[in-house]
């Protein structure tokens, strides 16, 4: 049974069910059920009980899940999702399109070190209490383009120092919505392009990302100009 983005979440509860029944079922220790539905997909499913979702990595923690593609549901009441899928080298797209995330405040190093990761889905549901994504998709080598409309920083400022750094393949990034920094993490939200030496967009209105991202393109440019002379 392969992934589709068309996939509903009628057939994840269906594949659930079969899984409980058939397949390979784990518990782990944050409360959350791994369904593993074969080598494409597996299914993380979290309670309504569970507030936090991080500090358990599936791949430094208690499980290394290896799959292509992770399916998280449920996290009504999550409020944390620090470290939650760090250092998998397995996982190639990780959808989040049924995944709650109304509640979370943190995200900080969530992804980072997923150096086989090429897609993150995020669903309809928007990101207002958002406090922290310092190093959330640090070391994400293979996401070519990031989509964070639904993070709103109106109510409250968020971190991104070193969130994107050495994101070496991503071209295209979306952070449309968040208007609102916070700069008191020593200065080091300047770095939060760090060593993206592909990127060609990034969608902001914010005064200081779109500064940042002139001096990337800047310091780009100066680079390849030294390289290329270096070449002859």
């Amino acid at each position: 049974m392969g992934y589709t983005d068309e996939w509903t979440l009628e057939k994840i509860k269906y594949c659930i069910d079969m899984s409980n029944m058939f397949g390979k079922v784990y518990k782990l220790k944050t409360g959350c059920t791994l369904n593993i539905l074969n080598e494409d997909v597996s299914i993380l499913s979290v309670p309504d009980d569970v507030y936090d979702i991080g500090y358990t990595s599936l791949a430094i923690g208690e499980f290394d899940i290896q799959c292509k593609t992770l399916i998280v549901v449920g996290g009504v009441n999550v409020f944390s999702m620090n470290y939650a899928f760090a250092n998998n080298v397995s996982i190639k797209r990780i959808d989040l399109r049924f995944f709650d995330m109304q509640k979370i405040w943190s995200m900080s190093s969530a992804f980072a070190g997923c150096i086989n990761l090429e897609e993150i889905l995020f669903g309809q549901y928007e990101l207002h209490k958002l406090s922290s994504m310092s190093r959330a998709f640090n070391d994400c080598r293979s996401l070519r383009e990031l989509d964070l409309q639904c993070v709103y920083t109106d109510d409250t400022p968020v971190a991104i120092d070193a969130t994107f750094g050495r994101c070496y393949r991503l071209e295209r990034l979306n952070l449309k919505n968040i208007s609102n920094l916070k700069l008191d993490t020593g200065g080091y939200y300047y770095n939060f392009l760090h060593d993206c030496v592909n990127l060609k967009e990034v969608i902001s209105d914010n005064e200081i990302i779109s500064n940042v991202w002139k001096k990337h393109l800047k310091y780009m440019k100066n680079i390849k100009a030294e390289r290329d002379a270096l070449m002859g």
